[in-house]
């Protein structure tokens, strides 16, 4: 054994715990499935550890699946890693179109895991979500059978970090701030929103967000939207705000732009709408009430490239491109199939930028697409 093991005492881990995660990487690049290991007395010494110590990191690797501890005739090398896979959690209804960019970065992530050689299974949670609305991905983590969880909805009720730890589950998040995940860069995407309405001569800009934190009465952009504001001299109108209806609700965002329009009888001269499936009612709402775009209003918005459900109004349109978001998954999650340190376990994407225009005879029905960097 040529690497030996050394206890890091700033990690929330024990004795054995730390020890199981480094076995878990030698064994697996040493031994094959099936092959027996040396015995506890020549495996304590090769690391260093007490024979007990070893004991208790080779039991938490049997209850991982990983290793098949046959009390007397030794300790093997389970063949788990060839029938486990990389679950693909999904929590939204996939009949509703909005779920266009989960759904397409969920098949780009099956083909992409297919091609590398890892299998992968798809959870559609329901109900209360995660596991609790999901028996089948309850009983493959009981079983051992997961390796890797991708989070493409975010969901509270999953099974709780403790439990994945125990198992050796690595779990990568969309949109949400934890170990590994990856998210689009919103806060970049906030101001360049607003610099291009103000650059356009806009005074008066609204905006319609999503946040499930709703302490503050705004969400996760406000505060970025008013420091963005401030930087263009611009005043925040908070009745031209509005984030507390779930995109996930039909005609949400054609709900929450109807109430910013009548609020007042000065209207807002723009519109800055954070989420794309928020703007598919605001773009509804803007047509049945034959308010003319650009001129009564400008609109900035959150796009998903290549959706079914294209902007048929002039607009600013900020894109997420899921095969991007896809293979920034993928460069943390080959990694850790690997069992290899991610480089970047933490990403956040930037977006492209696009203008969408109305044709030369005024029908905003023919889009005419320029790319802006």
């Amino acid at each position: 054994m040529e690497n030996s093991f050394q206890a890091q005492t700033f990690r929330h881990l024990t004795l054995p715990q730390q020890l199981s995660e480094f076995l878990k990487v030698e064994l697996l690049a040493q031994y094959e499935p099936g092959e027996c290991l040396p015995s506890i007395s020549q495996l304590s010494k090769s690391y260093e550890v007490s024979p007990m110590t070893l004991r208790a990191a080779l039991s938490i690797l049997s209850q991982q699946g990983y290793l098949d501890i046959r009390h007397g005739s030794g300790t093997y090398l389970s063949d788990l890693g060839q029938k486990q896979h990389v679950g693909l959690v999904l929590g939204l209804d996939i009949a509703q179109p909005q779920s266009f960019f989960r759904l397409h970065l969920m098949q780009y992530l099956r083909q992409k895991l297919d091609q590398l050689g890892f299998k992968s299974r798809v959870y559609l949670a329901y109900g209360g979500g995660g596991v609790e609305g999901c028996p089948d991905l309850e009983q493959e983590i009981s079983a051992n059978r997961v390796r890797c969880l991708v989070m493409l909805s975010s969901l509270k009720q999953l099974a709780s970090k403790e439990v994945l730890d125990s198992k050796g589950i690595p779990r990568i998040e969309l949109w949400q701030n934890t170990e590994y995940y990856v998210m689009p860069d919103y806060e970049s995407f906030v101001r360049e929103g607003v610099r291009r309405l103000a650059a356009a001569g806009r005074k008066r800009i609204a905006m319609i967000e999503w946040s499930s934190e709703r302490k503050n009465a705004g969400g996760r952009d406000l505060k970025v939207f008013q420091q963005a504001m401030e930087e263009h001299g611009l005043e925040v109108n908070r009745k031209w705000h509005r984030g507390d209806l779930s995109p996930n609700l039909r005609g949400s965002g054609w709900s929450l732009f109807r109430e910013i329009w009548m609020s007042e009888k000065v209207k807002p001269d723009a519109i800055l709408v954070t989420d794309d499936m928020l703007f598919q009612g605001v773009q509804t709402a803007i047509e049945e009430m034959n308010i003319s775009v650009p001129d009564q209003l400008m609109v900035a918005t959150l796009g998903m490239k290549g959706s079914a459900d294209p902007c048929v109004i002039p607009a600013e349109v900020g894109e997420v491109d899921p095969e991007a978001f896809g293979d920034a998954v993928l460069s943390i999650a080959l990694p850790l199939l690997n069992r290899q340190k991610v480089a970047k376990p933490n990403q956040v994407l930037s977006m492209g930028w696009k203008t969408i225009a109305a044709s030369a005879s005024g029908s905003t029905s023919e889009v005419r697409l320029s790319e802006k960097a």
